[in-house]
């Protein structure tokens, strides 16, 4: 599916992980692999059968036997792809099923996809439209609409799409920093300390007046900054993993700061919501902003290094081991041997929502908007869940 995963003309609605169909009841959990739930799961084999007709047999018995020859595989190719799935037959009513979580006992992200859904249509009717990215971002965070007025949506769904938001700023920011220390290096000689690399940063992009004020002083001066416009050009520098300038790292301190007078004190609950979705490791805004909170008397650039340092560069190379040991995969964006960082590479990074967009892509399957806009169907969909 390398690709190809979910870029059908329709029918993407069909296309899972493994993790997903445990999620969602289609599978149900065994050792050494996962088998068949005898109910939604073997109900929608079924129908998946039925749609396809015979081009069933040629998939059983290549799975059997281990091999299939071209011809079988133009066949599956053309009636088993998910823009070939028929619609209003059984298949593609389970399929609408699963995605607007009407089954809420069996469906552990149900009432979550379901509350997601809605929202999304809800913020495409007022304007937003399927690719309106920075629109987006602003609804879920600042709850503003495209014009201007307040969005007046409330509930956990909105409120924990606003956490995600600001920890994905928060991850913005880290990753800025992160290129502008590396582009540092060469003139260390190529390695240096990370106290060294990053106190050269902060001396590049703030001014010596602001790196003697303490943290909470000089976070508050900066209460009137707009987190989107200061991520806006952040994105446009590491989406093509360029290292920035002093302007650009200003801006990522400023983006930290901005988060942490906005949500350092736990108000509405957003460190509580990225805490619960990131795990107790500290490994996210959360870590972030709680560190800058025990460090807050301290002056700016003392403050700032040695949350860099830790969330940086120690959890940096901590998570890099973990993919490397558990997957094989190598992330390291710099090397760390006797105290000194070497070999430092330029990242990329763009925002992303994959949830989200999957989620949008697949109501467009299911004809619940078209054309940027909410049909008849979405409508129903919309005034029937409006008080979930």
């Amino acid at each position: 599916m390398s690709g190809q995963y979910l870029k059908a003309k329709r029918g993407n609605m069909g296309q899972f992980y493994v993790a997903s169909m445990l999620e969602a009841g289609m599978l149900k959990r065994s050792d050494p692999l996962p088998l068949l739930d005898e109910g939604f799961g073997q109900d929608l084999a079924r129908s998946f059968g039925s749609s396809i007709g015979s081009t069933a047999d040629i998939l059983l018995e290549g799975i059997e036997v281990g091999t299939v020859d071209r011809a079988a595989l133009l066949e599956i190719g053309r009636d088993a792809h998910p823009a070939c799935l028929p619609l209003e037959s059984d298949e593609w009513s389970l399929l609408k099923s699963y995605l607007l979580g009407e089954r809420l006992q069996f469906d552990q992200g149900a009432r979550s996809r379901r509350s997601s859904a809605w929202l999304r249509l809800e913020l495409l009717d007022r304007g937003i439209g399927t690719r309106d990215e920075r629109p987006l971002r602003r609804a879920f965070y600042a709850r503003e609409a495209p014009d201007g007025s307040p969005i007046d949506i409330t509930g956990t769904t909105i409120d924990g799409w606003r956490a995600y938001q600001a920890n994905e700023y928060g991850h913005v920011a880290l990753e800025c920093l992160l290129n502008g220390m590396v582009s540092l290096l060469p003139e260390f000689g190529g390695a240096t300390s990370p106290a060294t690399v990053i106190a050269a940063l902060l001396e590049q992009a703030l001014d010596e007046d602001a790196r003697a004020q303490s943290w909470d002083a000089w976070a508050r001066s900066l209460t009137e900054a707009d987190e989107d416009d200061l991520a806006e050009p952040i994105l446009r520098a590491i989406a093509q993993g360029a290292a920035g300038d002093e302007a650009i790292w200003q801006a990522a301190l400023k983006l930290l700061a901005v988060l942490w007078v906005r949500w350092g004190n736990s108000q509405l609950g957003v460190l509580h919501e990225i805490s619960r979705g990131a795990g107790p490791t500290g490994r996210s805004l959360a870590g972030v902003l709680q560190a800058l909170t025990a460090a807050s008397n301290s002056d700016v650039a003392g403050a700032l290094l040695s949350v860099l340092q830790r969330h940086i560069v120690a959890e940096h190379m901590a998570i890099a081991g973990q993919k490397l040991a558990g997957s094989g995969t190598f992330t390291y964006h710099f090397l760390l041997a006797d105290g000194e960082m070497s070999e430092g590479q330029l990242g990329k990074y763009t925002y992303t929502t994959p949830r989200l967009q999957n989620l949008t892509r697949f109501m467009g399957d299911a004809g619940l908007h078209a054309a940027e806009k909410v049909t008849a169907e979405g409508r129903r969909f919309l005034d029937a869940y409006q008080a979930h």
